[in-house]
C-alpha cells in the first residue's frame, strides 16, 4: 500500500522503474507520452539519477545550445524583450558581486572596439549624419568643450541657442542675411581667448563669413538690432 501526497487525493497509483515501488501520481512528472500522462520514474529518482550524472547532463545541454544557438538566442531575446525586470536585477546583481572584473572587461572591449577599422568607419558615418541633424546639438557640444579647453567659465544648452537665433528671427547680427540663405553659428562677443565667458549671455548668432572676419575682436553686434 502506497501512500497519497496531498489531500483528497485517491489515485489508483503508478509503478516506478527506477525504485521499483507504486507510488502516488503526485509523485510523478507529467508526460504525455506515458501511462496516465505520468513519467516513468518518480521525481525522486529522476533527482538521484541527474545529481549523479551532473557532467554528462552539462555536456549534453552545452552541445545542445551550440547546435541550436539561433533558436536558444531567438527566444531569449523575446523573453527578456517581454519579462525585462528579472533580467535587469541579475544583471545588476553579477554586476554589483563582479564590478571589478567587469569594468576590465569593459575597458579590454572599448580599447579593441576602437581599433577596428570598421568601427572607426560607422563611427564617422554616424558622427557626420548627426552634425546635419542637430546643428544646434552640435554647436552646443563644440563651444562648450571649447570653453572647457580654454578654462572658460559657462555653458549654454541647444534649447537656449535655438531661443536666442528666434529672438533675432535667425537674422545674422553683422550683415543682415537670415536663415536658410545663410547657416548661423555661434559668436562670443566677448571671445574666450580675452576672458570671455560661454553663457548665452555673451553669445551672438553670425552667419560664417561674419564670424570669421570679426575673429577675435569684442563687437557686440546685438545693440545694432532693431
Amino acid at each position: 500500500m502506497f501512500k497519497h501526497i496531498g489531500l483528497f487525493c485517491s489515485c489508483e497509483g503508478r509503478y516506478c522503474s527506477g525504485c521499483d515501488q507504486i507510488k502516488c501520481h503526485r509523485a510523478f512528472s507529467k508526460d504525455r507520452k506515458g501511462a496516465f500522462g505520468l513519467s516513468s520514474r518518480c521525481k525522486d529518482c529522476i533527482r538521484e539519477y541527474q545529481k549523479s550524472h551532473i557532467n554528462q547532463i552539462n555536456a549534453r545541454r552545452r552541445e545542445n545550445r551550440q547546435e541550436k544557438a539561433d533558436h536558444y538566442n531567438a527566444y531569449n531575446k523575446e523573453f527578456h524583450h517581454r519579462n525585462p525586470e528579472p533580467k535587469r536585477a541579475r544583471d545588476r546583481r553579477y554586476r554589483q558581486e563582479n564590478i571589478e572584473r567587469v569594468r576590465a572587461k569593459d575597458i579590454e572591449y572599448r580599447k579593441t572596439k576602437r581599433t577596428h577599422e570598421n568601427y572607426k568607419a560607422k563611427r564617422n558615418e554616424y558622427n557626420r549624419e548627426y552634425r546635419q541633424l542637430y546643428p544646434e546639438k552640435n554647436a552646443q557640444h563644440f563651444n562648450n568643450r571649447r570653453a572647457r579647453k580654454q578654462q572658460a567659465g559657462g555653458s549654454f544648452t541647444s534649447k537656449e541657442w535655438r531661443k536666442l537665433c528666434a529672438r533675432y528671427n535667425f537674422t545674422c547680427l553683422c550683415c543682415g542675411k537670415r536663415e536658410p540663405k545663410i547657416s548661423l553659428t555661434v559668436d562670443h562677443v566677448v571671445p574666450l581667448s580675452k576672458g570671455g565667458t560661454n553663457f548665452i549671455d555673451n553669445i551672438q548668432p553670425l552667419c560664417i563669413s561674419c564670424n570669421t572676419s570679426k575673429g577675435t575682436r569684442a563687437i557686440d553686434y546685438r545693440a545694432n538690432w532693431r
